[in-house]
């Protein structure tokens, strides 16, 4: 929160004043997560996997279907995969549950919770990247690096072109994050709605 405490507070809507911002920098993230626990849990959505129809799929040697994009790692680099699926834990089951989504319609709910969802991750979620492991015997000890902000990361990079970052600022400036915040919330209870409707709201263990 320290860290974070002036990328926040050139909000307008969060009202970061003097002494609001050091009571803000007094209160530790798991005191944080303990008040919001009730908030977060009812907008939990947990169930059976989600089904959508495949748009691309893995090149299979064995077995070539027709008429479908192939999808594929980088050259020589087959763990690729586990980078694409890191973040169904921490993204996709923690919003939208363990449901299995059907049809266009549901589709279509689907990505109305994606659309504020990914600029509200990428440009005011601050996450932790593994620096290393240390593996002692049976103990392994690893190590995280600052918590950072996506776009931060990327305005501290001095591989990308400055345009780029121009346009970074540009687009996060139009952004207001209470606002897709309250957008995403509006759309998960939407999409709980619609599987209300059929009684398929099941829990991770049902399914």
């Amino acid at each position: 929160m320290r860290q974070q405490m002036p990328f926040i507070a050139q909000w307008p809507v969060f009202h970061i004043i003097g002494e609001t911002e050091e009571k803000f920098k007094k209160i530790s993230p798991a005191v944080i997560d303990r008040y919001l626990k009730k908030d977060k849990d009812a907008l939990r959505l947990k169930g059976k996997s989600l089904d959508l129809p495949p748009r691309g799929r893995q090149k299979d040697k064995r077995k070539i279907q027709q008429n479908l994009p192939f999808i594929r790692s980088r050259d020589h680099k087959k763990n690729d995969n586990c980078f694409v699926e890191q973040k169904n834990g921490a993204v996709v089951r923690q919003y939208l549950g363990y449901n299995r989504l059907e049809g266009f319609e549901e589709q279509a709910l689907l990505a109305a919770v994606y659309t504020p969802l990914a600029p509200l991750l990428n440009f005011f979620m601050p996450s932790q990247k593994l620096k290393s492991k240390t593996r002692r015997g049976s103990r392994e000890t690893r190590a995280y690096d600052e918590p950072r902000i996506p776009f931060q990361r990327l305005i501290e990079c001095p591989e990308l072109p400055q345009a780029c970052k121009d346009a970074l600022k540009t687009q996060c400036a139009l952004y207001n994050p209470v606002e897709l915040q309250q957008n995403v919330t509006k759309a998960i209870l939407r999409l709980r709605q619609r599987l209300a409707q059929g009684n398929r709201i099941q829990t991770r263990e049902q399914g």
